[in-house]
């Protein structure tokens, strides 16, 4: 894992779990965010076809509903706080590029929110001016890092959820990519490959592939290689075509030497 900490103390505004009205604070100070001090540890590198493998596959972050990547203001449902830079936080990168919280610095701003709490996942931050919030799932620590240090003004929303309700979202965005990609798929049919060439459609590598292995579980190497010269030998095949000229040719040049040869 990355580790990343925020060292510092001082008051900060404060939303408790379980009230239901909000505190909204204006700042009309611009000071950047303090140098931070990072330590880094090893970072836990994803096997394929995992959740990152998909997100670079379909251009989106899988741990995402519609709603979530669209989302750009707070809610009802949302746990936050509005912490004061230095935020006082210790945050960690998960396996799955989550971004969790591994420890709360005693009487810092976060502490002093009443909300940050170790082992939340840190889903959202603020954007970089205004009041709008930008999701953080599944990024990775170095792009929360970033927005961080982008954002203008000396107070920085940090929302979060519980480790648990965060796997079960992840779950369930898994279901609706795996779900998208399906109905495509239905919609458009499988993909095709044209040749470069001819412009012809040929198959695809996967149905290549399952052909190849098809044929060699039918097949000995014998055989295949016999199967393989017929076709180069087969008239329709423009392999067996072009091996046919360039015999010929050989041929007609060799008669055409011995014949100036002969006769010179």
């Amino acid at each position: 894992m990355t580790s990343c900490a925020f060292i510092a103390s001082g008051g900060a505004p404060r939303r408790r779990l379980g009230q239901e009205t909000r505190q909204r604070v204006l700042t009309s100070s611009f000071r950047s965010l303090p140098p931070i001090r990072r330590s880094v540890r090893s970072r836990a590198r994803l096997a394929p076809h995992t959740f990152r493998s998909l997100r670079a596959e379909y251009g989106y972050n899988v741990y995402q509903d519609p709603q979530d990547r669209e989302k750009r203001q707070l809610s009802s449902d949302d746990v936050y706080a509005v912490v004061r830079k230095p935020l006082g936080l210790t945050l960690e990168e998960a396996d799955d590029g989550m971004v969790v919280i591994a420890g709360v610095e005693p009487g810092g701003n976060a502490a002093r929110t009443g909300v940050l709490r170790v082992g939340q996942v840190v889903t959202a931050i603020s954007a970089t001016f205004g009041d709008e919030i930008w999701s953080v799932r599944g990024v990775g620590i170095d792009r929360v890092m970033k927005g961080l240090q982008v954002r203008s003004g000396d107070f920085i929303t940090v929302v979060v959820e519980d480790r648990e309700i965060a796997e079960q979202k992840k779950a369930a965005s898994r279901e609706w990519a795996a779900r998208r990609a399906e109905e495509a798929r239905i919609q458009y049919g499988e993909r095709e490959v044209i040749d470069a060439v001819s412009w012809t459609k040929v198959r695809s590598p996967d149905a290549n592939a399952a052909k190849r292995a098809t044929d060699s579980s039918k097949y000995s190497e014998s055989q295949l290689a016999d199967e393989l010269e017929r076709e180069m030998a087969s008239s329709s095949s423009p392999y067996g075509q072009a091996w046919l000229w360039w015999t010929l040719g050989g041929v007609a040049a060799i008669l055409a030497i011995l014949a100036v040869t002969l006769f010179a």
